[in-house]
């Protein structure tokens, strides 16, 4: 039997003096299991709608070079910036930070490269040595467990 968790114990926002309350609890397994159409974050029920979703936010947030113009402040943006980015990398490619700098640069406008690099890492797209010398691309099956 799962363990079930209260929604605001996993990070449900906070609006005025009430809480924005979940539709049912949510197991801890990270599934988030949806009530009406049974389906999860992980298994879209329409993942057609979701590609479109993931094509209009990129719109939204890339210039007319494809580069990317601002730093969303929504996380669920963030993540989708983050795989468009990620997309860039070769598979089986070492780079040095100076290389993962110089190819974050040609991919945005902003000029923050630690910031796009921190994050490809932190949310383990990206992998690098212990002392930041080389990067590289996290391979796929790695990344969906």
């Amino acid at each position: 039997m799962p363990q079930y968790a209260a929604p605001w114990a996993l990070g449900v926002q906070r609006r005025g003096r009430r809480y924005a309350w979940a539709r049912a609890w949510v197991p801890r397994d990270g599934t988030r299991a949806v009530a009406e159409t049974g389906a999860t974050v992980d298994t879209p029920a329409d993942p057609v709608a979701t590609l479109r979703r993931r094509s209009q936010i990129l719109a939204r947030l890339l210039d007319e070079d494809g580069r990317v113009a601002r730093w969303p402040k929504r996380y669920a943006q963030k993540l989708i910036v983050l795989e468009h980015l990620a997309a860039h990398f070769e598979p089986d490619t070492r780079m040095t930070e100076a290389q993962v700098n110089e190819l974050l640069n040609s991919l945005h406008s902003f000029r923050d490269p630690a910031l796009l690099r921190r994050w490809l890492v932190e949310h383990r797209l990206l992998q690098r040595t212990r002392d930041g010398a080389a990067y590289w691309l996290v391979s796929t099956e790695v990344a969906a467990r």
